[in-house]
């Protein structure tokens, strides 16, 4: 008796699962569920079928969060070259600006330096009280103006008026996006897949004048087809962890190679042979040569034979 293939539907990507849905409403449709005794969970079935259409591609980025990164870059550019400024003309140390630096100066360094050090939110605070902060203090605003920045000044504020704006418009649009519980809707229409598979391996047996035979063989090249799928993405994620795992190793090596903490396999080579080397030596003096031991033992007799000529010759 043939039945339906077991597959790891869990693994399904949510795309698959609205497929492998419509799929199998076509598949039972053709064979007359109610003639089956399976019209009730067909019904379920379509159900779910009207359920797993808003199971899309999830949303990318949202078209204005290139525009807002944009702004973003602009008015950190304009603060930065506001500071630049300030720091140019302090260099100079010119006279004539000496008495609007000391009012500008303290100003801009105190809002405007290293800000692009902080987070997004920290930023925007930081831009809104500076600009506040000239709107109730004139006399500071005369000074950056007197100093030439004041085009600088205004176009920071209107690059933030625009990126607020633009800001508003993105979290708008995102918030009007339809909230879908996409898991719910999985596990929903997975559960009754498996209810109809298993009813079907079932009734089968329970229904034996009834032929299921070739609607459970249209299901499984189905299946099979999705199984693959199932099957080959495992392996390149596997492949890819493999290869990624490689790839940490290696500079894990590198930077420790650079330390010093590891023998570089290139000059291995070199270094064991100087190590035989040594060894070969030390183990030289330890035991000499049977040649030099021989050489060794006799240096006393041709001493000895040296003394006695060397007497003979003086008697003589």
């Amino acid at each position: 008796m043939k039945k339906i293939q077991k597959i790891a539907l869990s693994r399904l990507l949510k795309l698959e699962v609205r497929d492998l849905v419509e799929d199998l409403v076509k598949i039972v449709d053709k064979h007359n569920p109610e003639a089956l005794h399976l019209q009730s969970t067909y019904d379920y079935l379509l159900a779910q079928e009207s359920k797993v259409k808003y199971l899309e591609v999830a949303y990318g980025k949202h078209q204005l969060t290139k525009t807002l990164y944009e702004l973003h870059e602009k008015r950190l550019q304009l603060a930065s070259t506001i500071t630049t400024q300030i720091r140019t003309i302090t260099t100079a140390n010119l006279d004539v600006n000496r008495r609007w630096l000391e009012k500008a100066s303290p100003t801009v360094n105190d809002h405007l330096l290293y800000l692009r050090s902080n987070n997004r939110v920290i930023i925007n605070s930081i831009i809104r009280a500076f600009l506040q902060h000239l709107n109730e203090k004139p006399d500071e605003l005369t000074a950056l103006t007197s100093l030439g920045l004041k085009i600088y000044i205004d176009a920071l504020k209107e690059t933030n008026d625009k990126y607020h704006k633009v800001y508003t418009q993105r979290r708008g649009s995102i918030s009007k996006r339809p909230k879908i519980d996409y898991r719910a809707i999985e596990r929903d229409a997975l559960n009754v897949v498996q209810i109809l598979f298993d009813q079907i391996n079932y009734f089968q047996s329970e229904y034996k004048e009834l032929n299921y035979e070739m609607l459970i063989n249209e299901i499984n090249v189905l299946l099979s087809e999705f199984s693959f799928l199932i099957k080959t993405r495992a392996t390149t994620n596997k492949k890819k962890k493999e290869k990624d795992k490689k790839i940490a190793e290696t500079e894990a090596n590198k930077k420790l190679l650079q330390k010093g903490l590891v023998i570089d396999p290139d000059k291995s080579i070199e270094s064991k042979a100087k190590i035989e080397i040594t060894e070969h030596e030390s183990v030289t003096k330890q035991h000499p040569s049977s040649d030099n031991l021989r050489k060794t033992e006799d240096a006393p007799i041709h001493n000895s034979m040296k003394v006695l000529k060397s007497r003979k010759d003086d008697k003589a």
